[in-house]
């Protein structure tokens, strides 16, 4: 009997400790509450709420942004663009030559019998002023026939004669004033290559995108000549020649109907490739074409394309974007941009010997000074081809840009709309301290546990509001709504209303003193939104008559603590 009694009374020791032991977490989270460190709302958990709020202009400004990135992205930039397909830049290799002018009746100065079609003196206005000379494509100087990516175009020509009267050696310590004088006083007098205007370049070249696999050569493609003249901002290549009867399935012209381009009517494709005259490509990069005077003529300062020469750069570009093709275009066509770059003169020099090879001092030799156009061609341009990953990316940044446009619409609504009060109620919903309903409910079961009975949440409320409802239902009437002339009843009807204005914002200024929105109608200075505060305060008396009846509740479970604390300590 004596251990029964030992061990019932260790159990109740037992039971009184851990009673204890929640006690004190209970009022330790109260000692928190009262020195303001609260980790609920320090360390809260944020979640997306989705609220339908009924105003026609949030929800047009919200629909007209993603119709606005709809249209960029999907219709302008994928269908349109193509910036969903995966690109690749088309490495080239191309050749340039120049031909003299021929007759009509010639395809090419390399026919076997093909008539020269130069114009005469009278018609070449700079031929007045000075000596002309008519040269072939094989006399022009400082060229070839067939040339890589640059061409030199010579305009004009000066001889400078030259005699050797030193050679460095022992005898005179290696040491000369002059080596090369002149020894003619008429030296360096200028002349111009004739009609080099109606000369034709003749452009020819490949290409190649390893990574998609595409290859070619320019005579199965269809070409352009882009201007930035004003005449025509585009210009084709046509085809005025017969296929070649091995080439027929791969060559852009077979069965092409002739067409030649107004503007400019040399420009055309041939079996030795793109045909274009000197006078057209100085036209195409000609970029006032409204002056009279031909480029070639026209005087910059003191600079004279004719007399001192140039650069002419042609960025020939390929593509293969077409507009609306979602899984890219297969027609390949390439453009020429031909332009001037800013050079002060382009020059060569020609040495010939007058009697073969050197022959030692007092030798005669004579410089040809060449100025003229350097031709330039540069590949530039990228090819296209359909790929999922490059389509993912750009749906997924669709994505991020239509919910950029959805959190826009948000900040706009939340801080800027005029009734931002109302839509920050709606959206942003506060829940309860979690930490207070914790304690309340600790508070509640070691209340139950002292009394000796369960503790039922459904019959334990925790709010004033519950339980006064559940006393009236367990009553079988209202009439404690009633008592004190109707009291209870408001209190329940406020605590009721302010629970809905934080639902549907109905009342945005009854919600209870735990949220605390931005008010649009505050005034800019400090001391007046105070004053504001003040006289808001005394107005709002349901907020005043609701915060009494809860200081009353908080001081009851006062009580009830002070009431167990005191059960447990005996």
């Amino acid at each position: 009997m004596e251990e029964t009694r030992s061990m019932s009374s260790f159990e109740s020791e037992e039971g009184s400790k851990s009673m204890q032991d929640r006690m004190e977490n209970c009022l330790s989270g109260l000692l928190c509450r009262r020195k303001r460190i609260d980790l609920d709302d320090i360390f809260p958990f944020i979640t997306p709420k989705k609220v339908i709020i009924r105003d026609c202009k949030l929800g047009l400004s919200d629909l007209m942004l993603k119709i606005a990135i709809f249209i960029y992205i999907f219709l302008i930039s994928i269908l349109y663009k193509g910036r969903h397909l995966s690109s690749e830049a088309a490495f080239g290799v191309g050749r340039m030559f120049i031909e003299h002018p021929v007759s009509s009746l010639c395809r090419s100065s390399q026919e076997v019998v093909c008539d020269t079609a130069f114009r005469p003196p009278s018609e070449l206005p700079y031929c007045s002023d000075a000596s002309c000379t008519y040269l072939t494509s094989l006399q022009l100087p400082g060229n070839t026939l067939t040339t890589g990516e640059s061409l030199f175009i010579p305009t004009s020509i000066a001889i400078l004669n030259s005699t050797e009267i030193c050679t460095p050696q022992e005898s005179n310590n290696f040491t000369c004033s002059k080596v090369w004088p002149r020894t003619q006083a008429d030296d360096g007098a200028k002349s111009f290559v004739a009609d080099i205007e109606s000369f034709n370049i003749f452009i020819d070249h490949a290409f190649e995108a390893f990574e998609l696999k595409i290859r070619g050569v320019a005579r199965q493609y269809q070409g352009f000549w882009s201007s930035d003249s004003g005449l025509r901002s585009r210009c084709p290549v046509p085809c005025l020649h017969e296929s070649d009867a091995g080439m027929a399935a791969e060559d852009k012209c077979a069965g092409q109907a002739q067409v030649t381009c107004e503007d400019f009517p040399s420009v055309r494709s041939e079996h030795y490739g793109d045909r274009i005259s000197v006078r057209d490509l100085m036209k195409l990069a000609d970029t006032n074409p409204n002056d009279p005077v031909e480029l070639l003529d026209r005087w910059v300062g003191d600079r004279n394309l004719r007399r001192d020469g140039g650069v002419l750069m042609i960025s020939l570009e390929y593509e293969n974007r077409a507009p609306w093709s979602f899984f890219g275009s297969e027609v390949i066509q390439y453009t020429y941009h031909p332009h001037l770059l800013p050079a002060t003169s382009s020059r060569r020099f020609v040495r010939k010997w007058e009697l073969g090879a050197y022959q030692g001092p007092g030798d005669t030799y004579s410089l040809v000074d060449v100025h003229g156009i350097e031709i330039l061609l540069v590949f530039t341009g990228k090819l296209f081809g359909f790929d999922l990953f490059h389509l993912f990316v750009a749906i997924t940044t669709s994505v991020m840009l239509l919910n950029a446009s959805h959190g826009l619409v948000d900040f706009i609504a939340l801080r800027c709309a005029p009734l931002r009060r109302k839509y920050s109620l709606l959206k942003l919903q506060v829940s309860e301290d979690f930490s207070d309903f914790t304690t309340k409910y600790e508070i509640a079961k070691l209340k139950a546990d002292a009394e000796g009975r369960r503790f039922l949440p459904q019959q334990n409320k925790l709010e004033y509001h519950s339980d006064l409802l559940f006393k009236c239902a367990q009553a079988g009437h209202g009439g404690k709504l009633l008592d004190e002339r109707g009291r209870e009843l408001l209190a329940l009807l406020l605590m009721q209303e302010e629970r809905l204005n934080r639902l549907d914002a109905l009342d945005s200024h009854f919600v209870g003193d735990e949220i605390k929105m931005d008010n649009g109608e505050e005034s800019e200075s400090s001391a007046e939104d105070s004053n504001d505060d003040r006289k808001r305060a005394r107005a709002c008396v349901m907020a005043k008559y609701l915060k009494d009846y809860r200081n009353r509740f908080n001081r009851s479970m006062m009580r009830d603590r002070t009431e167990i604390i005191r059960m447990l300590s005996r």
